[in-house]
């Protein structure tokens, strides 16, 4: 499988319990997929039909995952897997979830216990430092970003790196919103860097990031009131 520079990938959630029970068992979607086509080099054609004002839109993405698809393993072994052996070769990969809140972004990312997102598959507050304190985001003279006190934490387990990151998630500012009843309103980041040796004798290191980005839609429609520090 070959891999662009960036890959547009869309997933459209499937219905939560309480939309079912508010259009009495019968959800109309906001917007229906009515054809996928399969195009060279694995693109992907996705024709939209907007239920309330009939308006058809068509998207060329990388991949697509409709309200079927209810499974983010599936996902990171499609999209993020193949991302993970370059890291060890000195590559830097992002992964990030962008859109309304509401639609997914954060149970994409962070999953639950039993079914678990893109960060813990993979493995500007500091979320790992007990006492949060702000983050000062840099950038040097080669135009390079760098977050000047954030905690770097070593693991050697899948369970360090579970007990670190459910710290980090406990930490996420969160809060209600008309649109979701435990909505993120900050942006989660996870690192992970890794460092191996090569053939000479030196160290490589990648990276790869992960990231759930807060809403970015109107707070008039999220029903959120700004408030002072």
């Amino acid at each position: 499988m070959s891999i662009s520079k960036v890959r547009v990938i869309v997933r459209v959630r499937p219905f939560l319990p309480q939309e079912i029970v508010a259009k009495n068992g019968n959800p109309v979607p906001c917007a229906s997929v009515l054809d996928t086509e399969l195009d060279s080099g694995d693109e992907v054609t996705v024709h939209l039909k907007d239920q309330e004002t009939s308006r058809k839109e068509c998207y060329k993405l990388d991949s697509f995952y409709g309200q079927g698809d209810n499974n983010v393993t599936q996902i990171f072994y499609r999209e993020v897997s193949p991302l993970i052996s370059g890291i060890f070769h000195g590559c830097n990969a992002t992964v990030f979830a962008y859109g309304a809140t509401g639609s997914g972004k954060t149970y994409t990312m962070q999953g639950t216990d039993e079914l678990p997102g893109l960060m813990p598959l993979a493995m500007c507050y500091d979320l790992l430092e007990l006492k949060a304190k702000e983050i000062a985001v840099l950038d040097d003279k080669y135009g390079q970003i760098h977050l000047k006190g954030l905690s770097q934490i070593p693991v050697d387990s899948m369970s360090e790196f579970n007990e670190v990151f459910s710290c980090g998630i406990q930490r996420r500012k969160v809060a209600h919103t008309g649109l979701n009843d435990v909505s993120s309103r900050s942006h989660g980041v996870l690192v992970i860097a890794v460092s191996s040796p090569s053939g000479d004798g030196s160290t490589v290191t990648g990276k790869l990031n992960l990231i759930d980005l807060a809403g970015n839609e109107d707070n008039r429609r999220t029903c959120n009131e700004e408030k002072a520090n």
